[in-house]
């Protein structure tokens, strides 16, 4: 959920690496229809620009996503208590041990 940015391409292809199907979402959804869509696609990751767009997701009955990333803020608001919460850079970071085979094997099953 967010405008156009390099995160959002980077997340979808990223995605399509790892034999996910991507959906966007539009900043205009009320968070019935946020939660419905995150929910019906069994959504793993979700990726918002900004803390107020994570606002619109009720992360506690979302429990089959692994990872909430914020790509668009230099820090995460203090409400965010869940761990599953990342700021881009960080989320990034989870990766850095991950060899580039193991990366290429994933996506070519």
């Amino acid at each position: 959920m967010g405008f156009n940015s390099p995160e959002w391409v980077i997340s979808f292809i990223g995605g399509c690496l790892n034999n996910m199907i991507g959906t966007g979402i539009y900043i205009t959804n009320a968070p019935e229809a946020v939660f419905y869509q995150a929910d019906h696609s069994e959504a793993e990751i979700v990726c918002v620009e900004t803390n107020e767009m994570l606002t619109r997701f009720d992360i506690a009955k979302l429990p089959r996503v692994k990872a909430f990333v914020v790509w668009g803020e230099k820090a995460l608001s203090q409400d965010n208590k869940d761990g599953r919460i990342y700021l881009w850079a960080d989320f990034m970071k989870l990766g850095d041990q991950v060899k580039d085979p193991v990366i290429i094997d994933k996506a070519l099953r």
